[in-house]
């Protein structure tokens, strides 16, 4: 190296000293030892991930009793086997319902359908009926509606003075799948907006 040779021992063995300390300065600051600060952010994201990794994982776990529950839920929704709409067939239960709690043909309001929101294969169906009868009736009209997998959304009661009646009006919910032609119905709508 010419130009290590113009100079005085001292002066190199200067020059050396520095390439040495530099070196070992950037061996340590990418070394394991010093990794540890340099990757700090990423250690907090690893971390996040294993936390989402082991959420993941324990819900794959339930999988049997997810896919068990999700099936006992489907199989209370409406079904119209004789090809009758969803909101035809949650209020002819409605009535029923009614029906076989001492309820003759209560005043049933025309079912309701709303989107859930973030949700295409299900959809809402709600709607409102009247009954008059004893307390004791309409709690266990209740409890129907409860063992049925209905939702019981609002609830209005009121009484008489000069009878034991008690006049209610329920809303009452449930959740029903959505055909599939409507499915993609709505998708190709969606795509054209």
């Amino acid at each position: 190296m010419p130009i290590l040779s113009n100079l005085k021992p001292r002066e190199r063995n200067l020059v050396f000293a520095t390439i040495g300390v530099v070196g070992l300065g950037i061996f340590l600051q990418f070394s394991d030892e010093g990794e540890s600060d340099f990757g700090s952010g990423m250690g907090a994201e690893a971390s996040e991930l294993e936390v989402k990794f082991e959420d993941y994982r324990s819900q794959l776990e339930r999988a049997p009793e997810i896919l068990r529950e999700y099936n006992q839920l489907e199989a209370r929704l409406p079904r119209s086997d004789d090809g009758q709409r969803a909101d035809l067939a949650f209020s002819n239960q409605l009535a029923q319902l009614c029906t076989d709690s001492g309820f003759q043909h209560p005043p049933i309001d025309a079912t309701r359908i709303s989107a859930i929101p973030d949700v295409e294969d299900y959809e809402l169906l709600s709607a409102t009926l009247r009954t008059e009868g004893t307390f004791e009736d309409t709690a266990r009209l209740v409890r129907i509606f409860q063992n049925n997998g209905l939702i019981l959304r609002e609830m209005e009661l009121s009484g008489t003075q000069d009878r034991d009646l008690v006049r209610a009006r329920f809303t009452i919910s449930r959740i029903a799948p959505v055909p599939q032609e409507d499915i993609e119905r709505r998708r190709r709508t969606a795509r054209r907006s």
